[in-house]
């Protein structure tokens, strides 16, 4: 919904349901640089007990009047997106079990839609403060920033006061830049 500075409603968009049973949420949204806006949505299928939540989840493009101008979906599972030189870039945090290795997959879009391909950025020991767990350490994306200079990536890490606890208490933080590596 877009409203203007007196409350108005200028426009309103419903997105359509991608196959959420449980409940449907936007997860981030950019104003486009042709007025428009990307959305990320999530569609909640299952919980199961003890799991992580399944579901769908798809980039809705709207024009400036909010109508959808396209959708596109996949294995996107990201809350960051943004647009730098004329694409659409998601980022995925993800952890390679096997090689006990963090990293960052980005999955590049042109202005359609259309995946262009990926990148990825391995997590560095050096990127890694002092206090954080270096065997699998606690990290997110909080944005995706795009600079004269290139593409960058603002990464916060935590450390909670008891790793044991199914919902501990975070102690320490700390946050880096690191260059996206572009296509």
């Amino acid at each position: 919904m877009k409203i203007d500075l007196q409350g108005n409603t200028v426009w309103e968009t419903k997105l359509p349901r991608l196959a959420g049973k449980i409940f449907s949420e936007v997860v981030a949204e950019i104003k486009t640089g042709d007025g428009g806006y990307l959305i990320v949505q999530y569609d909640c299928t299952a919980m199961p007990e003890g799991g992580n939540m399944e579901g769908a989840i798809a980039m809705t493009k709207l024009d400036a009047k909010g109508e959808t101008v396209w959708v596109s979906g996949g294995a996107l599972d990201s809350s960051q997106i943004t647009e730098y030189n004329g694409k659409f870039v998601a980022s995925d945090n993800l952890y390679d079990t096997e090689k006990k290795q963090s990293y960052t997959r980005y999955r590049w879009f042109d202005s359609e839609g259309n995946e262009l391909g990926t990148t990825e950025y391995c997590l560095r020991e050096e990127d890694i403060p002092p206090f954080v767990n270096r065997e699998n350490p606690d990290w997110f994306t909080e944005a995706l920033v795009p600079m004269d200079d290139g593409l960058w990536q603002w990464i916060t890490f935590w450390e909670t006061d008891d790793p044991n606890e199914e919902s501990p208490a975070y102690v320490c933080q700390d946050s880096i830049l690191t260059r996206v590596p572009e296509l």
